[in-house]
């Protein structure tokens, strides 16, 4: 970036603490004395019903005292990475940032980031030629359905384009967002954190994901997305499994027989054994 620029810099190991407060976020929402006990002593710890224990709270806490003591102005650039994903903002630059803002302010900055080995491409909006993607030895033209030179999006294969395209119209999309290289030879996509490989990002057969079931229950739709793997799984739990689902989208069983009646309170168990396996 060159200059003195300020940068917010939070560095943590977080995801290992995942499970755990997935858990006990889930038990303090049990009814009876072991979700009572758990409210209890999880409360300092709980937001919105979320608990939070282990490096991120630590950091959040930290930071929410520091800026209570010393209130600062917004950094110049916040960093984020995921598996093979670099989010960058620019807080001080308001909207949406362009590549011709960048030109001006940080003169370098997109070549240098394009030119670096480990960098394979780079989601940035123009004011000339709206989004666009840019590459070691090319440009690729999204709003305008144009390449220039080598198309950097090609070489992840797949649906590349259109996972960027989305990522390019969510409303929150980063000020630069950067995928990592992908070596074609080893068929692996690096990671900008300490990861081997790196989960869903582009490049590879991690783009090519599987989904395991029964050979007689069949696909309504081609399930590209995590919001279509939802719908599947939903109208298979329905379909298939005899699942009612509330406003809140929890699936719940429906009920059992009556026990006074043998066979059908059979019945019953046997179709939860088929359920189970």
């Amino acid at each position: 970036m060159g200059g003195e620029a300020q940068l917010e810099q939070a560095t943590a190991r977080v995801e290992e603490w995942g499970n755990t407060n997935a858990f006990l976020s889930e038990l303090t929402r049990v009814k009876g004395i072991s979700g009572g006990l758990a409210r209890t002593a999880l409360r300092s710890q709980t937001s919105d019903g979320v608990v939070e224990l282990g490096p991120a709270g630590e950091v959040e806490a930290g930071q929410a005292s520091r800026a209570a003591e010393t209130p600062t102005e917004r950094p110049d650039l916040i960093a984020i990475a995921s598996g093979n994903l670099g989010l960058v903002y620019f807080p001080q630059m308001p909207g949406r940032v362009t590549l011709e803002q960048l030109a001006v302010t940080y003169p370098g900055l997109l070549d240098a980031l394009a030119g670096h080995p480990g960098i394979g491409a780079i989601l940035v909006s123009s004011e000339a030629h709206g989004s666009l993607v840019i590459g070691h030895a090319g440009i690729n033209y999204l709003a305008e359905g144009r390449v220039e030179g080598v198309d950097p999006v090609a070489q992840y294969g797949g649906r590349s384009r259109e996972a960027i395209l989305r990522l390019d119209g969510m409303d929150h999309v980063p000020d630069l967002s950067i995928i990592s290289l992908y070596d074609p030879v080893f068929e692996e996509a690096a990671a900008f954190e300490e990861l081997i490989g790196s989960h869903g990002g582009l490049g590879g057969p991690q783009t090519q994901g599987l989904l395991l079931h029964p050979a007689e229950w069949e696909l309504d739709e081609e399930v590209v997305g995590a919001e279509a793997v939802y719908r599947q799984i939903r109208r298979w739990a329905e379909r298939e499994l005899g699942l009612r689902f509330g406003k809140d989208g929890s699936a719940m069983p429906l009920p059992l027989p009556s026990r006074g009646n043998k066979d059908a309170a059979e019945t019953g168990v046997a179709a939860g054994a088929a359920t189970a396996g």
